[in-house]
């Protein structure tokens, strides 16, 4: 199969692809926090709750996904396991990814669906960009996902519904 481009080209968009929700994610927060009609309501206490709570909730998510790094990396978790006589590896990139994209996604749900969708697609892609370049196997990044993802998305909803 003739690709349009080559290993390196689409190794810097997968490199950048998590940076990329990261400053997307960040951008939403801030919105959200200044989509006040005056600088008193900006700065009022609710306002200041949400983008504490927010940048909280998304420091939290990304602290299991290092945290869950660190446990792999000193109990040897997905080694240990093996499916079809294949090593599993963690995945960091999805767990990572998945901090953002599922943030986009709980933020954006209600009044902007078409976002949430978006950032669904985006991860999908990844997914399957990563697959492509031989970062991960789909069952390294599945087990990763059926792991890091439930607390991850009960918080991020948590919050969106509390905050949004």
């Amino acid at each position: 199969m003739m690709s349009l481009l080559t290993y390196q080209q689409w190794d810097a968009i997968a490199d950048s692809y998590i940076p990329l929700m990261a400053v997307l994610s960040l951008i939403h927060v801030v919105h959200v926090f200044l989509s006040g009609s005056s600088f008193s309501k900006v700065v009022s206490w609710a306002n200041v709750k949400s983008l504490f709570v927010r940048v909280l909730t998304i420091t939290a998510c990304t602290a299991w996904v290092y945290g869950l790094m660190y446990l792999d990396k000193h109990l040897n978790i997905w080694p240990s396991l093996s499916i079809n006589n294949q090593v599993l590896d963690y995945s960091t990139h999805t767990a990572l990814a998945l901090v953002f994209s599922t943030y986009l996604f709980c933020a954006n749900i209600k009044r902007k669906p078409v976002r949430a969708y978006f950032s669904l697609l985006s991860m999908v892609l990844y997914l399957l960009l990563m697959k492509y370049q031989n970062y991960h196997t789909f069952a390294d990044m599945l087990t990763t996902t059926v792991v890091v993802l439930p607390p991850m998305y009960l918080l991020l909803n948590r919050m969106s519904k509390r905050h949004c």
